[in-house]
């Protein structure tokens, strides 16, 4: 059971790594609280970054819960 419901959604958005550039990336479900982002070879990335929804122009800052291949989880 999760602790909050989740709405599946398609959106573009970016992660920063501020120097070391942007990454573009999808936004598969989100919640009041977090994420599933989908990336490539997520497990590469920075612990911490912002995500950027380019649909809402808006940046949040992000921290990694969980990741896999090409999927993680963000709060």
């Amino acid at each position: 059971m999760r602790r909050e419901e989740r709405t599946s959604c398609n959106l573009n958005a970016r992660v920063e790594l501020g120097e070391r550039g942007s990454i573009s990336c999808r936004i598969g479900n989100i919640s009041r609280s977090g994420a599933l982002v989908i990336v490539p070879n997520a497990e590469y990335l920075s612990r911490k970054f912002e995500l950027l929804d380019v649909f809402a122009v808006t940046v949040r800052p992000a921290t990694f819960v969980w990741w896999g291949a090409q999927r993680a989880a963000i709060r």
